[in-house]
């Protein structure tokens, strides 16, 4: 058995042995050489090549010994176009992704083979289905065992069954396709190239020509009518689509072009939103059952499916319209196609032909309780909205809906929702809903018309009512203020079980049977009493204006915004008050004191201590911060350092220099003094190291030796 040599990126056989072969025989010795002459004959570069021989009869030889004619540049491997392993290649004169190319299986001209046993690489790529030369079907499968052609195999003409390849019967075929993919290629058509293979890639998942060569030449002849005249190729490819259901689609359309919708090249993109309309006016029709999809897509597909964008796809899987999860570290999403299948073809089976129908993203601004492009969705599967349909090509996007027809009502016996909840108690909705985070109330949740509805048990839901009372609900009961009732009572002594100061929540929620000794009218007619909330009381206002000061006036007096000067406190660089009651209060002490460490003199802000030494901020910090010599103080504002870091810097750049200022002072590349400390011929007089820099100090006393060393003793191969 020998292994054929092909195009791979790093080729281990062909210009390596071959190479290597015929610098023995040659006399060669520098390796340096050796891999300049490699690389020139990777990038068929002739004329750099004769400037590498000391001897013209050296060139012939090598060429002589790889095959390759005088005048004539032939590339060795496939050039990648990035560093990646899935970087696209080079290709004839185009780019062209590894997906494309043959690299598993080979394919051959039987003709071809018979006439030289040469393995053209035009035959590489997927796209060449036949030979123009002789107008045949190319061969990827031994005519005698029908395994796919290995490149593991005796020979160039050889099968691993012994059989002789060359014999294969060719089989005539139109070849105006693959004589079209060959000039794109020729020409370097990148632009019209690259639409062809996306076009490619996309209908083979829809049209299944995976098969056999025969039926991947009939696709790439519908891949490139699909270029030449995108009108003729449609009806085709919508036929495909409708003839296979007979009863209705049980896959939405959409998930059906999502490889032509999802695909990166924008001509594919295009293909398939007409596709849709035609499928669009045609009138497909779904089918009563609605298959399930196998698989899962990523978010950016989705997102091209739905016609939405990867935030209100997001936003979809959490309300649970969609179900998806992120992968292991937590960064890209997954999405169940057959969630997808069946959001669509819900939205289609709902949609009812109305008048006056407006665009979601319309109607949420319209004032009323749904804001979201996901709540409106959930409330068209739970009947609360009536749809008008969505537009097949444009995508969920188009989504239109007219007024709520009825509103969505739970009907259960042994349960309550919050609204009716909220309706008892007196309160707002939100009021029980933070009362059930606090853990006050126990709630569970339910589905009903597909969606997830927060419900409370009766029981639980008499015995708070029984057990429990929000302080404005009582304070609406005597004709009380709501403002300040609650502080009013705990004036008493009386201790809320829930509030702002107890646990976050809403509102402030009291014990019934604490309250049943007070005299709710005497407490409501309270005048000295300790406040945090209303309007102030002249005294304690007086204390609190001279111990803190509010989040805005804080930020004025920076000279910040109100969200930066938020970060501050959660930083520490200034204090809030214990008992500043909702709003944000700050202690002025540490106003202050940020205030005087901002204008102390001793302070210079790091950019400034930068551009004093002549260095960039990323430069400093890399050789002063991260060593450690100096110290940075982080004043939220401005990060600062002290002076005297400062001289200490300025001291250590009187006597040192740094490998990359040696370098820019002897134009030249900052490698030339490790190069030289290598040799021995230097040596660094300080090593700035921490676990993740290390920075090599040299004197500047050695400087001028530096600099005649350079001049008398270049990086050339004769001198050392």
């Amino acid at each position: 058995m020998a292994l054929l040599v092909r195009p791979i990126p790093y080729p281990e056989e062909s210009p390596g042995g071959l190479l290597l072969r015929a610098a023995e025989e040659n006399g060669w010795q520098s390796p340096v050489q050796l891999l300049t002459a490699y690389r020139c004959i990777r990038n068929s570069d002739e004329n750099h090549l004769r400037t590498l021989f000391v001897r013209p009869e050296a060139l012939e030889e090598i060429m002589h010994t790889l095959g390759m004619k005088e005048g004539v540049g032939v590339n060795l491997a496939y050039h990648r176009d990035g560093v990646t392993e899935v970087s696209p290649i080079r290709w004839a004169s185009v780019t062209t992704p590894w997906s494309s190319m043959r690299f598993v299986s080979g394919a051959f001209c039987p003709l071809c083979l018979r006439k030289q046993l040469y393995l053209q690489r035009t035959w590489d790529h997927r796209l060449v289905t036949s030979c123009p030369k002789h107008g045949v079907l190319l061969i990827d499968r031994c005519p005698e065992c029908g395994l796919h052609l290995s490149w593991n195999r005796p020979g160039i003409a050889t099968c691993r069954c012994g059989y002789d390849l060359s014999l294969s019967a060719p089989v005539t075929i139109d070849t105006d396709a693959t004589a079209f993919v060959k000039e794109l290629a020729t020409t370097g058509d990148q632009k019209v190239f690259a639409a062809l293979d996306a076009l490619f890639e996309g209908l083979l998942p829809i049209l299944d020509k995976v098969g056999s060569l025969t039926e991947q030449h009939k696709l790439v002849e519908l891949a490139v009518s699909g270029i030449r005249r995108p009108e003729s190729l449609v009806p085709l490819v919508a036929n495909y689509i409708l003839d296979n259901e007979c009863g209705g689609l049980s896959v939405h359309p959409r998930i059906t072009c999502l490889p032509l919708l999802a695909s990166g090249n924008t001509v594919v993109q295009e293909f398939g939103v007409l596709v849709l309309r035609e499928l669009d006016l045609r009138g497909w029709l779904p089918a009563s059952s609605i298959e399930e999809v196998p698989g899962q897509t990523g978010i950016r597909e989705a997102a091209a499916l739905l016609g939405l964008t990867e935030d209100l796809t997001k936003k979809l899987v959490h309300h649970n319209i969609l179900c998806g999860k992120r992968n292991k570290s937590g960064h890209a999403w997954r999405i169940e196609n057959s969630s997808l299948n069946r959001l669509l073809m819900d939205l289609e089976n709902r949609k009812s032909v109305v008048k006056d129908a407006i665009s979601v993203f319309l109607y949420r601004k319209i004032p009323g309780p749904r804001h979201s492009l996901a709540e409106a969705i959930s409330d068209i599967i739970a009947g609360a909205l009536v749809s008008g349909g969505f537009d097949l090509a444009s995508g969920l996007e188009s989504l239109t809906v007219v007024a709520p027809a009825r509103k969505v009502c739970a009907h259960w016996d042994d349960c309550v929702t919050v609204a009716e909840l909220a309706e008892r108690c007196n309160v707002h909705t939100e009021n029980i809903r933070f009362a059930i985070k606090a853990g006050v109330i126990p709630a569970d949740k339910r589905v009903t018309n597909g969606r997830r509805m927060t419900v409370i048990d009766v029981s639980d839901a008499e015995k708070f009512e029984k057990e429990y009372v929000f302080a404005g609900s009582l304070a609406r009961q005597i004709g009380a203020s709501v403002t300040n009732f609650a502080e009013k009572l705990m004036s008493t002594g009386i201790r809320p079980v829930s509030g702002p100061k107890v646990d976050g929540g809403l509102t402030y929620i009291f014990l019934r049977q604490d309250l049943e000794a007070l005299d709710l009218g005497a407490v409501a007619a309270l005048d000295n009493y300790p406040t945090r909330t209303g309007r102030k009381k002249l005294g304690l206002a007086q204390h609190t204006t001279e111990s803190t000061i509010s989040l805005a006036k804080a930020a004025e007096a920076l000279g910040l915004t109100v969200q930066r000067t938020k970060g501050l406190v959660l930083k520490g660089l200034l204090e809030a008050a214990e008992h500043g009651g909702r709003a944000l209060q700050i202690n002025r002490d540490s106003l202050d004191r940020l205030n005087s460490m901002l204008d102390d003199k001793n302070l210079i802000a790091i950019d400034d201590a930068a551009k004093i030494v002549g260095e960039t901020r990323s430069a400093f910090e890399y050789r002063w911060v991260h060593t450690h010599l100096v110290t940075v103080i982080d004043l939220g504002v401005r990060r600062v350092i002290r002076r005297q870091c400062l001289e200490e810097v300025q001291r250590y750049k009187r006597i040192f220099i740094t490998a990359d200022e040696a370098g820019k002072l002897l134009g030249s590349h900052r490698s030339l003094l490790p190069n030289w400390e290598r040799r021995g011929l230097i040596a660094p007089e300080k090593v700035m190291e921490s676990k993740i820099v290390w920075v090599k100090l040299y004197r500047r006393a050695d400087f001028d030796q530096l600099r005649l060393l350079k001049e008398y003793s270049g990086p050339s191969n004769e001198h050392e």
